[in-house]
């Protein structure tokens, strides 16, 4: 049933007299993060920044929450100064941060074993999940079992392409790899560049 509201919309405190009428449970971290990688969910990244920027005060502040990113990527040896973020989603194109510092963050994540398998699990498989679920890469034969041995996350602006993630080789080499092509290009040339990289990989 729809819930009818009535009288003028003040903004404030809430008052402790006040009795909730309900609370909704979310999804667990793990499945938000799918939903996040899977599907390029903008909303879902920013939300994110400001739950990581929730205070003792009770109050979630979205440059709380850049500031504790901030603090996350110094500890794994991006300091302030080397990089600028202004969001979670990459929308703002006043954000900066080199291939190489995304790929110091992709080894982070993936040398945590509390955290790694979560993270690559939310990644998109070529011809199977995700952002990926319409692209393939050309390897012949070995086609199945070739695609499968990669988990990307995708990313798109305006003369901006990337993909990030993790592979294993052939050879049964683990690697992580960030692909960013910025400038007048068109996103189909861009697309072959990336999955050319990988396929030579």
């Amino acid at each position: 049933n729809a819930i009818k509201v009535s009288g003028a919309m003040y903004r404030g405190e809430t008052p402790d007299s006040v009795k909730p009428v309900g609370d909704l449970k979310s999804k667990s971290l793990a499945e938000i993060l799918i939903d996040l990688n899977h599907y390029s969910n903008n909303i879902i990244a920013d939300q994110l920044i400001y739950a990581l920027g929730q205070g003792a005060d009770g109050y979630f502040r979205f440059d709380r929450g850049l500031k504790r990113v901030g603090s996350i990527l110094a500890k794994i040896g991006i300091e302030p100064g080397q990089y600028e973020l202004f969001d979670g989603s990459g929308l703002d194109k006043r954000s900066r941060l080199s291939a190489r510092q995304l790929t110091q963050v992709l080894l982070s994540v993936y040398r945590d074993n509390s955290i790694s398998p979560v993270m690559v699990s939310s990644l998109s498989r070529f011809a199977s999940s995700g952002t990926l679920k319409k692209r393939s890469l050309a390897l012949g034969e070995k086609l199945d079992k070739l695609q499968s041995a990669v988990w990307a996350k995708t990313g798109t602006l305006d003369d901006v392409s990337s993909l990030a993630g993790y592979l294993v080789t052939a050879q049964g080499k683990h690697l992580s790899f960030v692909i960013i092509s910025n400038g007048n290009i068109l996103k189909s040339n861009a697309v072959d560049f990336e999955n050319g990289v990988l396929e030579r990989i």
